[in-house]
């Protein structure tokens, strides 16, 4: 571990530097101070995983959450603070096509700009989206307003980078 002469021992609720000693009458700690808790953000660790942490590896756990959801994490090892770093997996990797734009579940991105794929009940196609972030306008027929009326309107993405309706005269 850190004074590199132990080995990692494993007890109830931590793994700590045999090289680590405790003088139980004066109640103090002398050695390696090297120690790392079983549980880790509502995962338990094995002693295989804190060997492989120790040498410098990331490894991927299930962790859970305060509120008990389910989340991937990713574990490194801060050997001089005694601390595991949590760090999150990127699954959902954005693609960034040849214009630059990215998909995502709800709508598309480009240069930190959001375009919607739904607005007022009309869809907008990506196509559609590149033409806005090229500061185009685009017409949209069957839009559906909050009280349920239809209508049609030209948008834009204005300078503050939101949508912005033109309705005719």
């Amino acid at each position: 571990p850190k004074c590199k002469n132990g080995n990692i021992i494993e007890k109830e609720k931590l793994f700590n530097c045999s090289e680590q000693r405790y003088d139980t009458e004066t109640q103090t700690a002398s050695g390696c101070d090297f120690k790392i808790w079983k549980n880790q953000f509502g995962s338990q660790l094995e002693m295989e995983e804190v060997n492989r942490l120790c040498e410098g590896e990331t490894i991927e756990k299930k962790c859970i959450s305060k509120e008990g959801k389910a989340y991937d994490g990713l574990f490194t090892l801060d050997i001089e603070e005694n601390r595991i770093v949590l760090s999150f997996p990127n699954n959902n990797e954005e693609k960034v096509d040849e214009n630059g734009i990215s998909e995502f579940s709800k709508g598309y991105k480009k240069d930190g700009k959001v375009v919607w794929k739904l607005i007022s009940g009309a869809e907008i196609t990506k196509e559609e989206a590149l033409q806005l972030f090229n500061g185009e306008s685009i017409r949209k027929e069957n839009m559906v307003s909050r009280a349920g009326k239809e209508f049609s309107a030209n948008l834009i993405l204005n300078s503050e980078d939101k949508i912005e309706m033109i309705f005719d005269n």
